[in-house]
């Protein structure tokens, strides 16, 4: 009878392969997206970052900000996911006034928070929009940034 019981199963996002409850996509799913990740990442960084600023993201300066920052935002969670009592740990760490508009305030930790993939997208959405909304959203990061320190 013990031989019998297995764990629970799933398919696969992307070839409905049988996987492992937990999991989202099987090894060789997850190699194929991993690889197209990495190239979309390399494109973005070399087509529309830019130069300097690949430079900058690959600096030690920045890494070890970005180190601090995330020590900084409890361990690294993603501050607007706590702010909706959720718990999740942050993908990147943000700038809220980006480096295209504000250069020197690029290692600044009053300018920096961290943000999951869903949140960061939708504070690029509203920056988007146009300016006293990205005006208004950046108050909101900078608060939360000073509140999550008190509550948390």
């Amino acid at each position: 009878m013990e031989g019998l019981i297995m764990g629970l199963k799933k398919l696969c996002s992307k070839c409905n392969k049988v996987i492992e409850y937990g999991t989202t996509r099987c090894n060789e799913c997850e190699a194929k997206h991993n690889e197209q990740k990495k190239s979309d990442y390399k494109y973005y960084d070399l087509n529309i970052r830019g130069k300097d600023t690949h430079d900058f993201y690959n600096s030690p300066a920045w890494k070890k900000v970005k180190k601090a920052i995330r020590v900084r935002d409890n361990g690294g969670m993603c501050v607007m996911c706590m702010k909706e009592n959720r718990i999740k740990f942050a993908d990147l760490v943000h700038h809220i006034d980006p480096i295209k508009d504000n250069y020197d305030k690029r290692l600044s930790y009053s300018n920096l928070i961290c943000l999951c993939n869903k949140h960061h997208k939708q504070v690029h959405a509203v920056y988007d929009t146009n300016e006293a909304n990205k005006s208004i959203m950046q108050k909101k990061l900078v608060n939360m940034i000073k509140t999550s320190k008190e509550e948390f």
